[in-house]
């Protein structure tokens, strides 16, 4: 059984661009988005009503719906309170010359006056989260670590790629300038008289 070939957004515009169906498929798309379906089931049924006209089956592309598995906005999910408790903590340990109502968010309002009212407090306070912070952070400064190797890695295949590709294209150029002055050498070898037959 032969596998449906899947279409991306791009590649369904593409080829109803060279068909020459862009304006009825534009004009299809408004209304399927003006009927209320959301852009990613338009666009599957776009790719389903306007099959290839050389006869080929395709699907449309699917991406993951982060709104069905639980996404709330459309920002970063919010932090945890222990995250956020770490956070107010150490703006409150960097900032403690600022004024209690100048804190980022209302923990923080409360910890800056916390540290000046009763330092002790804040201080046994700051001790206990220091090491979920630190955790925290190796975490983060790791996975910045292996986002920098992987994209690297990322130019390092593409430049291999690119030195394969030159040196591919160079030996194309080769083999045709050496079978050039092979076909120049018979046609001389043959002789002025023999181009004629």
């Amino acid at each position: 059984m032969a596998t449906v070939r899947r279409e991306s957004q791009e590649e369904v515009w593409a080829r109803v661009e060279r068909e020459g169906r862009r304006a009825e498929v534009q004009a299809v798309r408004n209304s399927l988005l003006t009927s209320g379906l959301t852009k990613r089931k338009g666009q599957a049924e776009l790719v389903a009503r306007f099959q290839p006209v050389d006869g080929s089956q395709t699907r449309a592309w699917p991406t993951p719906d982060s709104w069905a598995c639980g996404r709330k906005d459309a920002r970063k999910p919010p932090l945890d309170r222990q995250e956020q408790l770490e956070r107010d903590i150490q703006w409150v340990h960097d900032h403690l010359e600022r004024k209690p109502d100048n804190g980022p968010t209302p923990g923080a309002h409360l910890l800056l006056q916390m540290a000046r009212e009763r330092p002790n407090e804040f201080l046994k306070l700051y001790l206990k989260c220091v090491p979920h912070m630190a955790r925290r952070q190796r975490e983060q400064l790791e996975a910045r670590r292996q986002s920098v190797t992987k994209r690297r890695d990322a130019a390092r295949r593409r430049q291999n790629a690119d030195k394969r590709a030159a040196y591919r294209e160079k030996e194309r150029r080769r083999t045709y300038r050496d079978a050039a002055q092979e076909e120049a050498r018979r046609h001389l070898a043959r002789g002025p008289g023999s181009a004629s037959s």
